[in-house]
């Protein structure tokens, strides 16, 4: 009788890194724009970490990126999993700010008329 084990697999276990992009007045020359700052194994530390630094306010933007190895392929996927950056906070704002507005103005048109 066969028993299936589940084997520990790389692939199955991302790595989350945080990367920094520097503000133009704290860059210095011959320094990468870029900058991986730390990797985690768990998604949640590393989104604390990068929330962390984003307040600061000492970067221009902070992003975290998931890498997944495959050891079969000899490959690597990657993807954004999120981006702090003030200017998409601006751009969600104005989304809520609009929305409100057109529900608030169908409110109103309907209580005049």
């Amino acid at each position: 009788m066969a028993h299936a084990q589940a084997i520990a697999h790389p692939f199955l276990h991302p790595e989350y890194s945080v990367y920094i992009y520097h503000l133009p007045e704290n860059h210095l020359d011959g320094q990468s724009d870029w900058e991986r700052r730390s990797v985690f194994a768990d998604s949640a530390a590393a989104m604390n970490e990068a929330y962390r630094l984003f307040k600061s306010q000492n970067f221009k933007k902070v992003e975290v990126k998931q890498r997944q190895h495959n050891p079969y392929t000899r490959s690597v996927k990657a993807r954004t999993v999120k981006v702090f950056d003030p200017q998409s906070n601006k751009k969600a704002a104005l989304h809520w700010l609009a929305a409100f507005s057109v529900v608030f103005g169908a409110c109103v048109a309907g209580c005049l008329f």
